[in-house]
């Protein structure tokens, strides 16, 4: 067989079952092969299979035993936003009610007032990072909403940061 792309030594292949959307419990059922190969023509699969791949590419990439899947897609995302709570999910794992942080100052009000703060321009630097970070992970589709601006002002700054 002849690819444009081979993708061999791949530990773990996992992908969907079956040629329709599903819903409920069956959106867990997906097909897992080990050391698989995945060849592509014209932007689409080929073929694939597992072992050594008998196939002629005129790319080949080696992922070095580890996992290919189908892109995520990450269907609740506030994606501009001003800030950063990652200190709040510490407090949260040692049992710190919601309450308690939000009257120390925490919680998504500091959220707000932070995305208030901040220009556009600054938003706008942040979500290119927090996508970036988010494609390397593996997501290539989010839905994007704006929320914590709570004024017309900062949602329409925050939707106009989506739009760029």
């Amino acid at each position: 067989m002849k690819a444009e792309l081979l993708i061999h030594n791949i530990g773990m292949l996992a992908t969907a079952t079956g040629s329709a959307a599903k819903a409920g419990k069956e959106q867990g059922e997906i097909t897992i092969l080990e050391n698989a190969w995945v060849a592509v023509n014209d932007g689409k699969i080929a073929a694939v299979g597992t072992g050594a791949a008998d196939v002629e590419a005129d790319k080949v990439i080696d992922a070095e035993g580890h996992l290919l899947t189908a892109g995520l897609v990450d269907a609740h995302t506030h994606l501009v936003f001003g800030g950063w709570r990652a200190d709040e999910l510490a407090l949260k794992l040692h049992g710190v009610p919601y309450l308690d942080i939000l009257a120390q100052g925490g919680g998504i009000l500091s959220t707000v007032r932070s995305t208030r703060a901040a220009s556009e321009d600054e938003l706008c630097d942040k979500t290119a990072a927090v996508l970036d970070e988010m494609l390397s992970l593996g997501t290539t589709t989010c839905e994007a909403k704006s929320g914590y601006g709570l004024d017309m002002e900062t949602e329409l700054k925050q939707l106009n940061v989506v739009i760029l």
